[in-house]
């Protein structure tokens, strides 16, 4: 029998991303890109921002950016 994988959390994450750039009002497949790699890119360069610089994001969209951590922790180790 093969393994099982749980999509839930794959698709939840990639539903509040879509949701992020639409709030945001951005186009990012006309810029070349997804709006899960966006919110990727996001989140990196939220955490690379001193304290108390990128509250503002994440109190709007905060289930994404700790889903987004959350899978990030996961593909580390």
């Amino acid at each position: 029998m093969g393994v099982v994988i749980d999509l839930r959390d794959e698709l939840r994450i990639r539903h509040l991303a879509r949701m992020l750039v639409e709030d945001l009002g951005l186009d990012v497949h006309e810029l070349g890109g997804e709006p899960l790699d966006f919110a990727k890119d996001l989140l990196s360069r939220v955490d690379g921002l001193p304290e108390g610089h990128g509250e503002s994001i994440e109190e709007d969209h905060p289930e994404l950016f700790e889903l987004l951590r959350k899978n990030k922790q996961k593909a580390v180790g």
